[in-house]
């Protein structure tokens, strides 16, 4: 018998593709932050990973902020701080990487238009 094909996509997408929010944050972030290294500003982006494989497709990626307080309902698999451990207890300061069986990416129709153009 065969091996089964497996395959994992990476997609790049400019940071706030699916909302002004992000947007605006990760270029104020991404501007202080510059300044204070002393080097031009930098493109933000997010990524995502849609892994096939023998089970079914997976989709992976990290956002940010978390919406609610409901994680399972976006199959939430680990969180993590932004920007300061500090402020991580409240939901805009944390990031969270979310992992679902035949899910999409909430940017999914963006992240085609995107890749299509």
């Amino acid at each position: 018998m065969a091996d089964p094909v497996a395959s994992i996509d990476l997609y790049w997408l400019p940071l706030g593709a699916g909302g002004h929010f992000v947007r605006l944050n990760g270029r104020l972030y991404e501007a202080i932050r510059s300044y204070r290294e002393r080097r031009p500003a930098l493109d933000l982006y997010h990524s995502a990973l849609e892994v096939h494989v023998a089970e079914g497709r997976f989709i992976i990626e990290c956002a940010w902020p978390i919406p609610d307080a409901r994680p399972a309902s976006r199959g939430v698999v680990v969180e993590g701080p932004v920007g300061s451990r500090s402020m991580a207890r409240f939901r805009v300061f944390r990031y969270e990487v979310r992992r679902w069986r035949d899910g999409s990416s909430p940017m999914s129709a963006r992240r085609w238009a995107i890749l299509s153009a």
